[in-house]
């Protein structure tokens, strides 16, 4: 599976753990609304 279909829920943690607040929001709007944010997060906890 594509990279771009993964849930962004790690991304956005990793990138606010770099302090980079803004980034982190950013990406994390830009995801949610390209992608099927909850959807996508619903089936990365199944997989964990």
């Amino acid at each position: 599976m594509p990279e771009n279909y993964f849930c962004s829920c790690k991304k956005l943690i990793a990138a606010s753990q770099q302090t980079n607040i803004f980034l982190a929001y950013y990406y994390f709007f830009t995801t949610s609304v390209l992608l099927s944010y909850n959807n996508c997060c619903k089936k990365e906890a199944q997989m964990w």
